[in-house]
């Protein structure tokens, strides 16, 4: 699978900003940090999570509580597989390949998109978050790689 020629999406992405608004008018900040990663032979990969999630207790792997697993689990979403882009509906679809979420493995999500200047804005349709529909509003800003260590 290939991105489309001139295709403003390769590249790596910095989460600036997440929230998820409800019908209601309130809204949520789940994540605050992230990294999104578009190729131009059409993979891409998402990672985003909350930096104050609890440490484990111990440093094996497997070795944490009942309420810290489930805090590090909430707090962090991972997917990856491959990506096309629709430029008429300005969306782009995600095809999750792997999926920290079992339920979502091979779905498709699909994304509004807008570019403003070096930030891509990604709209979610509506989710469902702890039983209620929320629609998530991703601002991303175009990695800059860091300078020599």
């Amino acid at each position: 699978m290939s991105a489309p020629a001139g295709n403003s999406f390769v590249g790596a992405w910095r989460l600036l900003s997440s929230e998820f608004r409800y019908a209601d008018g309130t809204a949520t900040r789940t994540y605050d940090s992230g990294l999104l990663v578009y190729t131009a032979d059409g993979y891409m990969s998402a990672q985003l999570m909350r930096r104050e999630r609890p440490a484990f207790a111990s440093t094996d792997r497997l070795g944490g509580t009942p309420d810290q697993i489930v805090a590090a689990y909430q707090g962090y979403r991972a997917y990856a597989g491959t990506y096309h882009v629709d430029a008429a509906a300005q969306t782009v679809t995600h095809h999750a390949e792997w999926n920290m979420l079992p339920n979502e493995v091979g779905a498709d999500q699909i994304r509004a998109f807008e570019f403003d200047g070096d930030r891509l804005i990604l709209r979610t349709p509506p989710l469902l978050l702890g039983g209620r529909p929320a629609t998530g509003v991703l601002v991303w800003a175009r990695a800059r790689p860091h300078a020599s260590r």
